[in-house]
């Protein structure tokens, strides 16, 4: 793959580039569990991402409003990271965001919540309550996803 500049400062006359190499930081987590940053106000979301962290990402979608990204290198841990539990975190996909604890999982909920309310409900002054969460926070859910790959484990 052709190496791409690393692009450290902002720019203010373009959006990134399929191929550009970013570094940002992770500021939330969106609904579904990629990381979301911000360049110049344009909202790049990163696969495999967690809040806290600094990462080099490499633009793998743009759209008009956004663009989409993996992380390439990991250049700051999150102060929050934890050890994940199963084995297979990494690898499977099955669980975006098993060394985030919990907690801070419920947060960024809530968090989304509070957006979704003001952001496209224009509902700035809702009070959103605390998440509830699970007494147990493995082995509750009861959906199977499976993905497939040519690729060996």
């Amino acid at each position: 793959m052709n190496a791409a500049p690393i692009s450290t400062s902002p720019r203010t006359t373009s959006l990134p580039r399929k191929g550009e190499l970013l570094d940002l930081t992770i500021d939330s987590l969106a609904y579904g569990g990629k990381g979301v940053a911000r360049r110049n106000g344009f909202v790049v979301f990163v696969q495999r991402a967690l809040p806290g962290q600094k990462v080099r990402v490499r633009i793998t979608l743009r759209r008009k409003g956004y663009a989409e990204g993996r992380v390439e290198e990991l250049l700051q841990p999150s102060p929050d990271t934890e050890q994940p539990r199963c084995a297979h975190f990494g690898i499977c996909g099955g669980c975006a965001t098993q060394d985030y604890p919990y907690e801070k999982q419920l947060e960024q909920k809530q968090a989304q919540v509070q957006d979704l309310f003001a952001r496209l409900g224009g509902f700035a002054d809702v009070e959103v309550q605390p998440i509830i969460g699970c007494r147990e926070t493995y082995h509750y859910r009861n959906k199977m996803e499976f993905a497939f790959s040519p690729y060996p484990w």
